[in-house]
């Protein structure tokens, strides 16, 4: 199990950003930057599985491009990389 705080500041919602990482699961979790609690509405679990593209949208609605891009790839190095590299067309549900 990994877990990284990402301090942003201006370029995330509530400025940092935590993930953490299992086997089977990506935690990520807004922070507010004073407090560091998190922020309500803004967490969410992701199974390994469920592919980069998920990861990256939500992440894309709450930070920038570089930024998710820097956190995807933080998640890639910590975790099984070919089911988190998926292609999402195997995964979808509709």
């Amino acid at each position: 199990m990994a877990t990284n705080r990402f301090d942003i500041g201006e370029y995330a919602i509530g400025g940092r950003i935590r993930v953490t990482t299992s086997k089977t699961q990506i935690s990520i979790t807004f922070l507010e930057w004073e407090t560091k609690k998190p922020l309500e509405g803004h967490s969410r679990s992701f199974n390994v599985n469920a592919a980069k593209q998920h990861v990256m949208n939500f992440l894309e609605s709450r930070t920038s491009f570089y930024w998710s891009s820097r956190i995807s790839d933080w998640i890639s190095a910590h975790t099984d990389s070919a089911k988190y590299n998926a292609p999402t067309s195997n995964l979808l549900w509709w």
